[in-house]
């Protein structure tokens, strides 16, 4: 089985190619808000360098959300049309859960989050199980730092959690505010993993967990930022 993974949900903007027992190769750029411009070709190089092509892949998994709107945007729609083109199974993938599976750090549970913006963080909380898909214990959401904070003291104060993800520094105040016990990964997790997208999609796949292409959605968790002034604005009146 051989996977192309796909993510575009933040500012990264991450590839690779895999199989059952190997990463073959991955691409990660920080890139702003060029996403649309350089996926493509970044796939094509990436094909080019390591021998393969298009026609010897037999799935794609794809990063869903949450994440930036655009790029999520972007990375479903060239995954879409490569599945579509190739006629291959397509699989979408939370971001969240991204992020927590490439965690190895010991802890009792994972918190993958993301900046939402205005004090408040996309997360999930998973329990790390020693294997590839993480055992989710909430869904994903959009939530303030603050009301976050207090639902973790009401779910369990006496564990640790490890915080993985942009959004680890914007919610740390408030974690300390109520000595919350959590351990900070490093920069190299802070944006979510293409091989481990991948590797996820490979697990699904082998289990025939597949995606309806022409369902597939990308997972905002929240309206467009500019909806929300246009809202605000528009209710002020």
């Amino acid at each position: 089985m051989l996977v192309l993974g796909i993510d575009t949900s933040t500012s990264n903007c991450g590839i690779s190619l895999a199989t059952e027992t190997k990463i073959i190769g991955e691409l990660n750029f920080s890139l702003k808000r060029q996403h649309s411009e350089k996926l493509l070709p970044l796939i094509r190089q990436m094909f080019v360098e390591l021998a393969y092509k298009p026609e010897d892949l037999t799935g794609i998994a794809v990063t869903t959300g949450p994440g930036s709107f655009t790029g999520l945007r972007i990375g479903l729609t060239a995954a879409k049309v490569a599945a579509l083109a190739l006629a291959i199974p397509l699989v979408g993938i939370s971001t969240l859960k991204v992020l927590a599976a490439n965690v190895n750090q010991k802890a009792d549970y994972i918190l993958p989050m993301l900046d939402a913006r205005n004090e408040r963080v996309y997360t999930a909380l998973y329990k790390s199980n020693n294997i590839i898909v993480p055992e989710s214990i909430w869904d994903s959401q959009a939530i303030s730092c603050q009301a976050l904070a207090n639902k973790l003291v009401e779910f369990d104060e006496n564990v640790t959690y490890i915080i993985v993800g942009n959004g680890v520094n914007i919610a740390a105040d408030y974690l300390e505010k109520k000595n919350i016990k959590f351990l900070k990964s490093g920069p190299a997790f802070l944006d979510p993993k293409s091989s481990c997208l991948a590797m996820l999609g490979i697990h699904y796949l082998q289990k025939g967990e597949i995606d309806d292409i022409h369902q597939l959605k990308p997972d905002y968790l929240k309206q467009p930022q500019a909806e929300i002034n246009w809202l605000k604005k528009y209710e002020g009146k």
